[in-house]
């Protein structure tokens, strides 16, 4: 088997996971380096980078792990509003529910007045999973945002409001 670059993941699909983005010498970025979405990018990278190291499972990103947490804390949870709450139309929904339900994670039933609905519940394993999961995700982000000191709550609060910003643009 070929050696990876440290940090480099696969999948369990065989797909490469992200590596860290590198500030390459003597490439020119260009407006790239104005841009505040660029640097939100360079910065999620960093995030989701460290997220792979510290659960050491590269099947489980950052938005699998939100999905099962929102199931955990919201039992039992419509899938409709799970999408909403993920931002996900319903197809990708449905693949990233089949993920977890493939795993044991979560199970989906029908809503007894809507048998159109499904009704998301995590399982035992998927309590135990998101539990495990919880506490190292946990020490990675008080870790990875040590970096920030004081500022930290800045920085969210300024997420916040672009994130809050862009949902009153799309509606």
């Amino acid at each position: 088997m070929r050696e990876r670059p440290k940090g480099q993941r696969r999948y369990s699909s065989g797909a490469v996971a992200i590596r860290p983005m590198r500030r390459v010498e003597n490439l020119r970025y260009g407006l790239l380096d104005s841009l505040m979405g660029y640097a939100l990018r360079r910065a999620q990278n960093a995030v989701y980078v460290d997220f792979a190291q510290a659960v050491g499972d590269a099947d489980l990103t950052p938005q699998r792990f939100a999905a099962l947490v929102l199931v955990v804390e919201n039992e039992p949870l419509s899938q409709s509003v799970f999408a909403d709450a993920m931002g996900l139309d319903r197809s990708v929904a449905t693949r990233l529910l089949a993920w977890l339900n493939t795993r044991g994670w979560i199970e989906r039933s029908a809503h007894g007045e809507d048998s159109r609905q499904r009704l998301l519940s995590p399982t035992a394993e998927g309590r135990k999973q998101c539990a495990a999961a919880s506490t190292l995700v946990a020490a990675h982000d008080r870790r990875i945002f040590a970096e920030l000191g004081p500022e930290v709550d800045i920085v969210r609060n300024a997420l916040d409001k672009l994130s809050a910003a862009g949902r009153t643009h799309h509606e």
